[in-house]
């Protein structure tokens, strides 16, 4: 009785410990399941769903134009 005790007990404690750092590693909580189309976007500390959007960049790139030989 006490070994099926001990092991409750190192079970429960394992997986609590694994709870916990499954937690910490995202403080804002689970991403939510967006439809096809939308991403989560986190804004103020919690996600929401968005649809798919593509951002420029607002600077010129610095490339310089290949030149014929």
């Amino acid at each position: 009785m006490k070994k099926s005790l001990v092991s409750a007990v190192m079970s429960f404690a394992t997986l609590s410990i694994v709870a916990s750092a499954a937690l910490a590693a995202n403080p804002n909580g689970p991403k939510p399941k967006c439809p096809f189309g939308q991403l989560p976007v986190l804004e103020n500390g919690s996600y929401h769903c968005e649809d798919a959007k593509l951002k420029a960049n607002s600077k010129p790139s610095r490339r310089q134009p290949l030149l014929p030989n």
